[in-house]
């Protein structure tokens, strides 16, 4: 059996898939890394390492602590010596004798149908994600990953139940993987997919016999490196050295500070560590204040680097979305699967015409890294998200694309009445909305502006709603739910009788019933 059997797709044109249900023994499957319950013995004996280590370095400035430690390890720690290591030896047989059992069967598997997994010796558990369910394909590297040029894949889906992550591989297998997948993937949203006959008992009923069924039509096996990449695996470091996508995007250091600096909330957050300090200075009390300038320093850092290195790539899949400065996420990123696409401009990025960019996708929950959920253009100039809408919004018309990066109302769309200026009394005259083809598209904030785009064709429900005040003001609030259930675009104090034809519209252009 082996670890795995990647596959290259040439030509950019979907294949034709046969959809075919295979039984278990019909289908490849293959093993992760061995370096997977190595990892786990190696667990055991880097914490008592990693404590000698920090107390090592504790005392190096202190030679009579140190020599006291040495003096209690020798009375307390040395008689005991013995059985410590022997204890140790016990669990890593231990862990290492189960480890390996659960590498032995846990492996996956390829196919037309999707993508199966299967794990456990005593219980067994057997999923299956069909290619059409899945909405991303992630190459995920912490930062003892990266040093070692291994890394894992997770496969997000529609459902949360669904989600999927591999164990760590050689970065060249988890590029040829993901590779593979997007290419079953790009075949699954062609409509020529046809059921077929499964293969005759006895046929390719061997777990490590290459199924024909497994390989795409027109794809040609080739060798798991790929141009100028190197063929020892430690030295691929990197996962985007195992890709060829151009580069479209990235946020370097220099521009991400100078966004930062013109951000109200690093200041508010500035000034309340400052206050901190000052409190415990006032109160004498030095410790506090320590921890206290540390952890506002910390906190600075933190909050001035996040987004640093995202970086986009173009492939021929889509986007390919880059994360992360020592644990690294690489997302992959159709613009088919894009349910809302979120255009914000703080007050004081203004002068500079810098936005940030957001998607939602399914799959994908709030709050799930440190970007805000689904950012992938922490700070981008006025062209860059000019050409980023021109990929994953092109049925958008290029002038109404100009007015969303410009901090004006839209010159067209329905406005809110004058009946809420007293309940609203900025917001009446700048919040805006319209339908635009295949797209409907909500501007609203003067000093905050934020612009909504969300495709039709993702809508998976509409709904309008009528409070006391609406009855009052003859308003009402579109909701336009999509199936991720944390993208819905509401579109809120507006008339009603517009809200309402524009509700039956959506329905009609979405095909909801």
């Amino acid at each position: 059996m082996s670890e795995v059997e990647p596959l290259a797709v040439e030509n950019s044109q979907a294949p034709e898939l046969e959809i075919e249900n295979r039984s278990d023994a019909q289908l490849s499957w293959h093993r992760y890394s061995v370096i997977n319950p190595i990892s786990n013995v190696a667990v055991l004996w880097g914490l008592p390492v990693f404590f000698i280590v920090k107390v090592l370095f504790r005392d190096l400035d202190e030679p009579d602590r140190l020599k006291e430690d040495l003096d209690l390890a020798r009375l307390f720690v040395a008689p005991w010596a013995s059985w410590v290591l022997g204890v140790l030896v016990v669990l890593s047989v231990v862990i290492g004798v189960f480890s390996l059992i659960g590498w032995r069967y846990r492996q996956y598997a390829l196919d037309s149908a999707g993508f199966h997994t299967r794990d456990g010796y005593f219980i067994k558990t057997r999923q299956t994600i069909r290619w059409n369910r899945i909405q991303s394909v992630e190459v995920q590297q912490s930062l003892w990953g990266r040093l070692i040029g291994y890394g894992k894949i997770n496969v997000d889906t529609a459902s949360a139940d669904e989600q999927t992550e591999t164990q760590l591989m050689p970065l060249r297998t988890c590029a040829a993987l993901r590779s593979q997948m997007l290419t079953w993937i790009k075949a699954s949203k062609s409509a020529k997919l046809t059921q077929a006959t499964p293969p005759a008992s006895g046929e390719g009923t061997e777990p490590d016999s290459a199924h024909p069924g497994n390989a795409v039509e027109g794809a040609e096996p080739v060798p798991t490196s790929q141009p100028g990449a190197s063929e020892n695996p430690l030295i691929v470091t990197d996962a985007d050295a195992m890709e060829n996508d151009e580069l479209f995007y990235h946020l370097q250091l220099p521009q991400l500070l100078r966004a930062r600096l013109r951000s109200v909330g690093f200041y508010v957050s500035l000034l309340i560590g400052v206050a901190i300090i000052v409190f415990f200075l006032w109160r004498s009390n030095w410790i506090g204040a320590v921890i206290a300038i540390a952890g506002t320093v910390w906190g600075g850092i933190k909050s001035a680097t996040v987004g640093l290195n995202s970086k986009i790539y173009i492939g021929e899949s889509g986007l390919r979305v880059r994360t992360g400065i020592g644990s690294v996420k690489s997302v992959s990123l159709s613009p088919e699967r894009i349910h809302r696409i979120t255009l914000s401009q703080p007050m004081l990025w203004r002068g500079q015409g810098w936005w940030n960019v957001s998607v939602s996708i399914l799959g994908k929950k709030e709050n799930e890294d440190g970007l805000d959920s689904g950012t992938i253009m922490p700070v981008a100039t006025r062209e860059q998200v000019r050409a980023l809408l021109e990929i994953i919004a092109p049925a958008i018309p290029p002038e109404l694309r100009e007015e969303l990066l410009l901090s004006d109302p839209l010159s067209d769309g329905v406005r809110s009445p004058r009946t809420i200026r007293f309940f609203h009394p900025i917001g009446w005259k700048t919040d805006r909305y319209q339908l635009a083809g295949r797209h409907v598209v909500v501007k609203y904030g003067k000093f905050w502006v934020r612009s909504e785009i969300a495709p039709i064709s993702r809508i998976q429900a509409v709904h309008v709603n009528r409070g006391p005040l609406d009855r009052q003001w003859g308003t009402a609030t579109l909701h336009l739910r999509n199936a991720s259930g944390v993208a819905d675009t509401v579109i809120s104090n507006f008339p009603v009788e517009q809200i309402v034809h524009d509700a039956w519209e959506i329905r009609a252009r979405s095909g909801l019933r």
